[in-house]
């Protein structure tokens, strides 16, 4: 206690400290001092009372370490005092206390060592914070944490599930009309075509639709970057409904501003889903009238192209105080509106979730009985555009190599690969799950393995890293997923599975010929610096070969525990003794990753767990693709 004026009398003197020592004794915190032995001089009431202690109990030669559990006892005299006595002072130390009865009580203890002017006397102060409750918080914490995690992992599963049990019969009734549009049909057999694959690809708009709200909200919404073309977006939705829709009295115009760039980054997945639920809400409503669909070029910055999207349209409009309402799930401006268009109410409260990853909002402007205006606005960087293929189902290539396992547990899906295989003269086997698998690449040479990941009696991931286990050649086959699951992309445990590809269902045929080519034909690996530096002998490039294999092998292993610890010092090393064998590689993208990693690391920051699987995926890849090589 610190007198602030030094003219007290007496009297008053002993008042104030007589009323500090009460202060002292009824504080919400122990207070209590000791020797530098530990013999026990002073406790305040509120540590006597924690402990169920009188004060008598403790006078005489009683100490701290009387008080202290046998472990904190040793702990005192070991470290606590001889670290009193050298720097003075200690914070928040864990102990635990013994009570009168026997019961712990666990406790932060803070303590200061106290010489007294230049004389012998020395005393240490103990402020010791009752633990209980905290511990209790903290316990209450993790638990409920526990929990969520718990109800979290719940949902993904439920949602992974529930994403197989409808897209596995949705992938065959799509391919299944697909197949049909290769035949030869007459016109009422061709509408009936044409209806089941509009009511096909609807019921998959809105299940996506679903799958987003249920994703976002989890937190696992993953967005990509990928190079595409505005106008192929906007004129393939724009086709969807002009072609692909029962109603064919409405009129759909597209402008877009010469200036927008031939190809920009983003993820045209997900901007699909947006203007296709933009249309869609305009066809509905403006029936028989005119829908506008307009990109325009607003501005240029270091961050890219700043774009408007904009959906017009001359339909019913939307009063003025149904406005607010438009973006709230399960939504719609009136009962009325439901009951005469339909729909979920969810496009528009979907577009809005999307638009909040690429900072944007959904911006509406509308008369009533005149029609309404949708539009946002997203910042996308300029990037190259691979070439369109402009080719139909029934016009695509004969592959006419290769031989495939085709492992899949749904025999309507199974059916569907086969007919396709079948008409690009492409060799298959069938297999039932993964045990069956297994039976048929022991026995078989295979160059691509189609798997699907969810499968009764053993699924895709086992399988995958059982034909990993196998000894080489057969551990080197390419191995595709098929899922239809809820994600939309490569996972950590695909990775961990070794597997090379993944594509979800309903599967486009198209996107089916292109991994099946990509992987029976692939691109010669050229090297030409390492043909001529081994002078293009052969048997000196296989042995060469064998050594990087290795080396990427064991780098690859390296890396797995360097990226899981974020040893910077450690990812560094592997990168600079990557450099030579990524360069003959020409793995440009795996040396610039591997850059980013380290990069981040250094400036505290935490690096991209995409960008770490993807370096591994390489690196396993490059491995597998050179054991398959012929040089």
């Amino acid at each position: 206690m610190h007198f602030l004026k030094s003219s007290l009398s007496a009297a008053t003197s002993r008042t104030i400290e007589e009323h500090a020592r009460q202060f002292v004794d009824n504080a919400p915190c122990g207070y209590l001092i000791t020797d530098p032995n530990g013999q026990l001089l002073g406790i305040n009431d509120t540590l006597l009372d924690w402990l169920g202690y009188q004060k008598e109990d403790l006078a005489g030669q009683r100490t701290m370490q009387d008080i202290l559990n046998r472990g904190g006892s040793i702990y005192f005299d070991t470290h606590l005092a001889p670290l009193l006595g050298i720097q003075g002072e200690v914070r928040e130390i864990n102990l635990t206390l013994v009570r009168q009865d026997g019961s712990k009580l666990p406790v932060l203890i803070s303590a200061t060592h106290h010489v007294v002017g230049d004389g012998p006397t020395r005393f240490n102060s103990f402020v010791v914070t009752n633990f209980t409750d905290r511990k209790k918080y903290e316990r209450e914490l993790l638990e409920a944490r526990k929990r969520a995690e718990s109800s979290d992992r719940a949902k993904t599963s439920f949602l992974s599930t529930i994403s197989h049990e409808v897209l596995t019969p949705l992938n065959a009734i799509i391919g299944t009309a697909d197949l049909l549009g290769v035949s030869e049909l007459d016109p009422n057999q061709r509408r009936l075509q044409s209806i089941l694959i509009q009511s096909g690809n609807h019921l998959l708009s809105l299940f996506k639709n679903i799958l987003i709200v249920a994703k976002s909200g989890l937190g696992e919404l993953k967005v990509s970057h990928q190079p595409f073309s505005v106008r192929r977006l906007v004129q393939s939705i724009v086709d969807s409904f002009r072609y692909g829709s029962a109603d064919e009295t409405t009129s759909y115009t597209i402008k877009i501003d010469d200036r927008v760039p031939a190809g920009v980054v983003g993820d045209p997945t997900l901007f699909n889903q947006v203007l296709t639920n933009l249309i869609g809400n305009a066809a509905k409503f403006a029936r028989g009238g005119k829908v506008c669909i307009a990109v325009e070029w607003l501005d240029q910055s270091e961050l890219g192209h700043h774009l408007r999207f904009s959906v017009t349209d001359d339909g019913i409009g939307i009063h003025p105080e149904h406005l607010d309402k438009l973006f709230q799930p399960f939504s719609q401006a009136t009962q009325h509106i439901h009951q005469k268009y339909g729909g979920s109410g969810l496009g528009l409260s979907i577009c809005q979730r999307i638009l909040d990853y690429f900072d944007s909002t959904v911006q509406v402007e509308s008369t009533l009985g005149q029609g309404s205006r949708f539009w946002f606005e997203v910042v996308l960087p300029e990037g190259d555009i691979p070439p369109q293929s402009t080719l139909s189902i029934g016009d695509l290539p004969v592959i006419g190599a290769g031989r495939v396992l085709i492992v899949e547990d749904n025999r309507t899906n199974s059916f569907l690969v086969a007919r396709y295989f079948r008409r690009w003269k492409v060799d298959f086997d069938l297999a039932a799950n993964g045990k069956e698998a297994l039976e048929c690449v022991e026995a078989n040479d295979y160059d691509l393995v189609l798997m699907d990941l969810k499968m009764p009696v053993m699924d895709g991931y086992t399988a995958s890293k059982r034909i990993r286990s196998m000894p080489p050649p057969k551990n080197q086959v390419p191995i595709i997923a098929f899922s239809a699951s809820a994600r939309m992309a490569m996972t950590e445990k695909m990775h961990d599975a070794h597997i090379d590809d993944f594509a979800l269902k309903p599967f486009d045929p198209r996107q089916l010929h292109a991994f099946v080519r990509r992987y029976l034909s692939p691109p010669a690996m050229n090297f030409p610096e390492l043909r001529s530096t081994l002078d293009h002998d052969p048997a000196e490039l296989e042995a060469f070969s064998i050594i990087l294999q290795q080396e990427l092998n064991q780098a690859s292993d390296a890396l797995t525990k360097a990226f899981a610890d974020d040893d910077v010092h450690e990812i560094g090393d592997l990168k600079h003794k990557l450099k030579t064998t990524l360069q003959i590689l020409e793995a440009e993208t795996v040396k610039q990753n591997l850059q980013e990693i380290v990069d981040d690391l250094r400036a505290g920051r935490s690096p991209d767990k995409k960008t770490k699987a993807t370096v591994r995926q390489e690196l396993d890849k490059l491995s597998r693709r050179l054991a398959r090589q012929r040089w």
